[in-house]
C-alpha cells in the first residue's frame, strides 16, 4: 500500500509499520525495536527499500493504470463513458501515469477497431472475452497460426497482457478436449 502525498510522491511505510500489520511474531518486532526501529516515522524510508518499492510501485501502478483503462474501454464499448473521480485525481496529481493511462486508452480504441485476426476474435476481443468463448475458436487450427502471424506490436502497452490470455484460452481449450476424450472413452 502507498499513500500519495501533497507533493505528489509516494510514501512509503517503514518496516516497523509492516511488521505490526502483517507480521504475528512478536519476536519480530521485539528485534525491530532493539535495533532502533524509530515508532513516530511512517512516512520515510531507507533508500534501498525506496529503491525497490518505487520500481514494484511503478510496476504495480502501470498494471493498474492498464486494467482500469481496458474497464473503461469494456464499458465505452457498449456507450460512451465520462471523467470519473479517479481519473480526475490521476489527472491532477499524476501527469506521467495520465499520460501513460490515455495512452493505453488510445491503443484500446485502435485494438477495438483493428481488423479481426479470425473469424470474430480481435486482440481487443481476446483480453475482454470469456476463455470459454476463446477456446471453441482454438478447436479451428488456422486461429492459434493467424494468431502467431498477427502482428501484436502495435500494441506493445497490451502485449504481455495478450499473450497471456491467449496461453488461458489455450489451457481451457486442452482441458476442454481432455474432458470430450474421457466422455467418449466413458460412453
Amino acid at each position: 500500500m502507498f499513500y500519495i502525498c501533497s507533493s505528489g510522491e509516494s510514501l512509503v511505510e517503514t518496516s516497523l509499520y509492516i511488521a505490526a500489520r502483517e507480521c504475528r511474531n512478536p519476536a519480530t518486532l521485539t528485534t525491530l525495536l532493539k535495533r532502533g526501529a524509530n515508532i513516530d516515522k511512517n512516512c520515510t524510508a531507507s533508500l534501498c527499500r525506496n529503491a525497490c518499492s518505487t520500481v514494484i510501485n511503478a510496476h504495480l501502478r502501470r498494471l493498474i493504470f492498464r486494467n482500469l483503462a481496458l474497464k473503461k474501454a469494456r464499458l465505452s464499448h457498449q456507450q460512451p463513458v465520462e471523467l470519473n473521480k479517479d481519473e480526475i485525481t490521476i489527472r491532477q496529481n499524476c501527469p506521467v501515469m495520465w499520460e501513460y493511462y490515455q495512452n493505453a486508452i488510445e491503443k484500446l480504441d485502435r485494438m477495438k477497431a483493428t481488423a479481426k485476426f479470425i473469424r470474430s476474435c480481435s486482440f481487443f476481443d481476446l483480453l475482454t472475452k470469456c476463455r470459454c468463448k476463446i477456446a471453441v475458436l482454438m478447436r479451428h487450427r488456422q486461429f492459434q497460426r493467424l494468431f502467431r502471424s498477427f502482428g501484436r506490436g502495435g500494441f506493445p502497452i497490451f502485449a504481455d497482457d495478450i499473450m497471456e490470455a491467449f496461453k488461458h484460452a489455450r489451457k481451457y481449450y486442452e482441458s476442454m478436449m481432455d474432458q470430450e476424450e474421457l466422455i467418449y472413452e466413458a460412453a
